[in-house]
């Protein structure tokens, strides 16, 4: 069960993990600004028959804005993932990392994001000389037209993508549909983030996507669970892009994985397209309000 706290500053300043990771950041990357604007808790209990010992672990997970003066190819999992073993595995994140001068040059409406990751999160770092200097003159307004059509788009993708792997035929031609079902996955994720967030990812493990729809909704832990082996097991088959496809070796496979897949994909699919269209209708109606 997880729980999303959401702190003053002072309470920040206590927050151990958060300033264990704001010292990792700040010592290897360039930064010009860090914002956190989300914290999970969890906490697993462990207990032992025969002793009667019973001990409880707590897992914290952070959702933060980097602007990073540099551009460090593939940073965002290789900082995760030093972040989870060098606290072994006691904390995690999700890290957000963007050029400032590409946030800068972005329309009110794909701004919409980073104004409240700033302007709600907690700012834990500013470079003294070269801080983001984002301009935002006023509260961005997100554009519903805009919303529509990338999720028209993106469930036009995913339809076919998953249509498709269920025509496919073989005893060796598990490896193609899992990675159909991997692109379809990612662009209904995709529709998720963009329509609750306002946010454009430029990372697309799927991994990462799942994490960020857990700011907002449960459906990625419900669907996809990834707590143990099994689960962790399924996940990794799902989340192979297709460009593994390249040196894939193909041959008489397990259809169980497989099936489960579909299903899971399907249900991810239904559930997501109910959440996609509720919020879409909340926001015309919050526009039509405003209007008036």
């Amino acid at each position: 069960m997880s729980e999303q706290v959401i702190k003053n500053e002072e309470d920040f300043n206590e927050d151990k993990g958060l300033q264990f990771i704001k010292k990792f950041l700040l010592d290897n990357m360039d930064l010009s600004g860090l914002y956190c604007f989300g914290i999970h808790h969890k906490n697993k209990m462990y207990s032992n028959a025969l002793s009667g010992e019973v001990k409880t672990k707590q897992h914290t997970h952070y959702y933060l804005l980097a602007y990073s003066i540099d551009n460090k190819a593939n940073a965002v999992a290789d900082l995760s993932d030093i972040i989870r073993k060098k606290s072994k595995g006691q904390y995690t994140v999700t890290l957000f990392i963007h050029l400032a001068t590409t946030v800068r040059q972005l329309s009110p409406d794909k701004s919409y994001f980073f104004y409240h990751a700033m302007t709600k999160g907690i700012n834990l770092y500013e470079h003294e000389r070269v801080p983001p200097c984002i301009p935002f003159k006023e509260e961005p307004q997100r554009n519903v037209a805009y919303i529509k059509a990338y999720w028209r788009n993106r469930n036009r993708v995913s339809e076919v993508f998953l249509e498709s792997q269920g025509m496919v035929d073989g005893m060796d031609t598990e490896p193609i549909q899992e990675a159909m079902m991997q692109v379809a996955m990612e662009n209904i994720v995709l529709a998720l983030i963009d329509t609750f967030l306002g946010y454009r990812p430029i990372h697309f493990h799927l991994g990462y996507l799942f994490d960020i729809c857990n700011l907002f909704c449960s459906l990625a832990c419900d669907i996809f669970p990834r707590n143990t082996e099994e689960e962790l097991k399924l996940f990794e088959l799902l989340s192979k892009h297709i460009s593994k496809l390249r040196s894939a070796h193909l041959g008489a496979m397990d259809f169980l994985h497989t099936e489960l897949l579909q299903r899971r994909c399907r249900l991810f699919q239904e559930k997501a397209t109910v959440l996609i269209e509720e919020e879409i209708g909340r926001l015309e109606r919050l526009n039509k309000a405003h209007k008036q």
